[in-house]
């Protein structure tokens, strides 16, 4: 995930794939490095990040077969 603004590290922010927490490998200021949790389905579902206290704008995410 690129963007800015998101915190030289995670603290409490979190990544969120449709009703799942995403786990976070890398949290920098302007990118995030998350994994899709293997019990995420396939197909379209929104994406947020939660990153000192602040939600960001969410988008369509599509996970294939």
């Amino acid at each position: 995930i690129v963007g800015s603004g998101f915190g030289a590290s995670q603290g409490p922010g979190s990544v969120v794939l449709g009703a799942t927490i995403a786990p976070v490998l890398v949290w920098q200021d302007a990118s995030i490095l998350a994994l899709v949790p293997s019990s995420a389905l396939t197909g379209t579902h929104p994406l947020f990040v939660v990153a000192r206290g602040q939600r960001s704008n969410t988008i369509d995410y599509t996970i294939l077969p």
